[in-house]
């Protein structure tokens, strides 16, 4: 199955993640909504199946939470497809790749916001 999980921030709605995750024709789309739904998304998780995500961080900000979701969902044989950057993250070290790159480049891109 394909799945679709989004999560809230105080800059952009769940709304416009949803609409960015409509064009991938996923089966299930689970909203974050008490803390818990993005753990049960994972224990219903099989091999074969693929997790869609707006971005890396709508899934977590946490590079150690990060680090072991991505190695549950390599365990599960599960694809984490990041869509709004079209990354295929088919393994722990791509998404750890695809997080430290992330988390480097974004600093950069915040100091032009400022300029």
């Amino acid at each position: 199955m394909k799945y679709g999980y989004v999560r809230s921030n105080l800059q952009e709605g769940i709304e416009k993640q949803i609409k960015e995750l409509s064009n991938f024709n996923l089966d299930k789309i689970v909203e974050e909504k008490n803390g818990t739904d993005l753990l049960a998304l994972l224990q219903d998780l099989k091999p074969g199946d693929s997790l869609h995500i707006v971005s890396i961080d709508r899934l977590t900000r946490s590079l150690k939470e990060y680090t072991l979701l991505s190695m549950i969902l390599e365990l599960k044989q599960v694809e984490l497809v990041e869509v709004k950057k079209t990354n295929n993250l088919k393994t722990a070290k791509d998404a750890l790749f695809a997080l430290a790159l992330n988390n480097m480049v974004k600093p950069l891109a915040d100091c032009d916001e400022d300029e």
